[in-house]
């Protein structure tokens, strides 16, 4: 399975290293994307792929997370509307 996470905030950091605890997706199953390479950090560390591309994580993704704010999130959606068939 291919989970993209739009936005690497303390959100996306809570809920992608929650299911890692579980063990129910491994690192490289994961793609986290934020326009801020700096929260990215601690994705990378643990080996999951980063972009500052929303397309390029939610590209063939199976689940798609999107974990932005409220005023950011139009925005976004937008740029996803791209990828769809």
């Amino acid at each position: 399975m291919k989970f993209a996470v739009i936005g690497g905030g303390k959100m996306a950091h809570a809920i992608v290293f929650g299911i890692l605890n579980t063990k129910k997706l491994q690192p490289e199953e994961i793609c986290v994307s934020d326009k801020y390479e700096a929260g990215l950090a601690d994705f990378a560390e643990v080996g999951i792929a980063i972009t500052t591309d929303n397309t390029v994580a939610a590209k063939d993704a199976d689940v798609i997370l999107v974990a932005v704010k409220p005023d950011i999130y139009p925005g976004v959606l937008k740029e996803l509307a791209s990828i769809s068939g």
